[in-house]
């Protein structure tokens, strides 16, 4: 794979970079929730997914404590009534942390695919109109 990754222009540091996205993806997919104790209806990491937690934040470049509020809330503004303009953080079920979850995971691991492909296409010699 290193070969293949060389042939198409990456240099070192692009490979590791690019290992690093795939590990944090794959520790993203680690990460499992419950429901929180409290009356607030929402959900928590389970204490085994503190490491993959970790793990994922340092090999994407995150702060920890921003990806499990990322996971575990949404954000909404408010816009009438009130102060307009105030976030309020919804805490998640499990069932829709877990839809966050994986969705963030898709996300990343579309972009890096797509960055690849591009990679690749960059080294053959099409003609401009020449995409497929």
């Amino acid at each position: 794979m290193c070969t293949a990754m060389k042939k198409i222009g990456l240099n070192d540091e692009e490979k590791l970079d690019l290992f690093r996205v795939v590990a944090g993806v794959l520790h993203l997919g680690n990460i499992d929730f419950e429901e929180a104790g409290s009356t607030s209806g929402g959900c928590t990491l389970k204490n085994k997914s503190a490491q993959s937690l970790e793990f994922c934040a340092k090999l994407l470049g995150l702060d920890e404590d921003d990806l499990r509020v990322s996971l575990t809330t949404r954000v909404m503004l408010t816009t009438a009534g009130g102060t307009k303009g105030t976030v309020i953080k919804v805490p998640l079920k499990v069932e829709q942390a877990n839809n966050a979850r994986d969705a963030l995971a898709k996300t990343v691991y579309s972009h890096l695919f797509d960055h690849v492909v591009n990679r690749v296409n960059q080294c053959f010699p099409f003609e401009t109109s020449s995409f497929f």
